[in-house]
């Protein structure tokens, strides 16, 4: 849920429109679905990947997001 509270606060400060769906809500709905089919998959096991798939997905939009401005430094300095 990291990342999307990071989504809305730069939306609302570049005026934008955030998108509802996000790939980091997957790991919720992962969770979710997995207790209402009782259990399928073990829950560690799903703990582990939703820990890693978060971990990696807020990682990557955070090096996006600051790759972008450092390139808009880079234009404004130049």
């Amino acid at each position: 849920m990291t990342k999307v509270t990071n989504k809305l606060m730069i939306a609302h400060m570049t005026k934008t429109e955030m998108e509802y769906l996000d790939w980091s809500l997957l790991a919720p709905g992962l969770l979710f679905l997995n207790h209402y089919l009782n259990c399928v998959v073990p829950d560690i096991w799903l703990l582990w990947f939703t820990l890693i798939w978060g971990t990696q997905d807020l990682m990557r939009y955070c090096a996006q997001v600051l790759s972008v401005i450092a390139a808009n430094f880079v234009k404004i300095k130049a």
